[in-house]
């Protein structure tokens, strides 16, 4: 939607098809409201060329009273591959040229017009194995879905998190370098912290009515927002991603969708002088990317020291 992809000399793999850094796939799923479309929820995928949704491209292998659904994602380009997969989830019984095996049938679902030659390669190593078919389901009319979308981060996320908000807070608050003793705990999570970690130094993503990071209309686009503070206590970073451009109602509100305020608790003040200070800064991206040879803008939205 912002026009951010990943690095060049990185494969481009659907995040819906596969997952990245140890974590697991974007699951993304659809619900017809069509009386025609069978009743169900259905694995979804966005169309690498044209970026439309679509249903997950996937082989239904049945023998005897089993059945394995398997997703046949980009990479899966010839039958050794499709074999393995099998074998993967325990489909001994597709491996070619054994006559003892039992017959399979198989069916596939999501598969565009210009897709059915290559499924029919990857079926060529099942055969005599399979009995029939395949079934190939093909040219699914359009139609409406409520879908639901969802994520399963693992610590390296969270570690992620912790590392954008104390460079943000060295960056902006007056008498910190980072090396202090009260940062070797936030500077050993950020390194190598465990998933039992997470909850001692992140907070935010389940329960944020009530924050200090006010919201309103940004002029442009999609904005991230930060914000350091540090009192006699406690030194933290508080920091909410891609918000909306138009969201400027009260986030406390129970009716309204806000992305999560995630607060990173970064140490006591080894001060002992109580001098609180915060700064905020916003990032926002232009509607065009590239406008005026930058992505976006930063800004400074408040100073407060005392």
């Amino acid at each position: 939607m912002l026009g951010i992809e990943g690095r060049k000399t990185h494969k481009r793999v659907s995040p819906f098809q596969r997952g990245s850094a140890g974590a697991e796939r974007l699951k993304f799923t659809g619900k017809s409201h069509s009386e025609d479309i069978e009743d169900g929820e259905f694995d979804l995928d966005v169309d690498r060329q044209t970026r439309a949704v679509r249903r997950m491209r996937q082989i239904i292998i049945s023998a005897g009273e089993r059945r394995v659904v398997l997703r046949v994602t980009d990479d899966i380009r010839e039958p050794e591959q499709l074999i393995e997969l099998m074998k993967k989830k325990g489909v001994e019984m597709a491996t070619p040229g054994d006559p003892d095996t039992e017959a399979v049938t198989a069916i596939f679902t999501g598969v565009a017009e210009d897709e059915v030659e290559w499924m029919q390669h990857l079926l060529s190593g099942l055969k005599p194995n399979i009995s029939e078919g395949p079934e190939i389901k093909k040219g699914e009319p359009e139609q409406e879905t409520r879908a639901t979308m969802g994520a399963t981060p693992t610590e390296k996320y969270f570690r992620g998190l912790a590392k954008i908000g104390f460079h943000y807070f060295l960056k902006y608050m007056r008498g910190f370098h980072g090396s202090e003793a009260t940062f070797t705990g936030i500077r050993d999570f950020i390194t190598d912290g465990k998933a039992e970690d997470v909850f001692r130094f992140i907070s935010g993503w389940t329960n944020h009515r009530v924050v200090d990071i006010t919201p309103g209309e940004s002029r442009s686009g999609y904005r991230h927002l930060l914000l350091a503070y540090s009192n006699y206590e406690r030194l933290l970073c508080k920091m909410q991603f891609f918000v909306h451009p138009k969201h400027s109602s009260p986030i406390y509100r129970f009716d309204r969708l806000t992305p999560p305020i995630y607060t990173i608790n970064l140490g006591r003040n080894p001060s002992r002088v109580d001098y609180p200070q915060a700064k905020r800064h916003s990032f926002t991206y232009f509607n065009t990317p590239g406008e005026n040879g930058y992505d976006g803008e930063m800004k400074e939205e408040f100073t407060r020291a005392r």
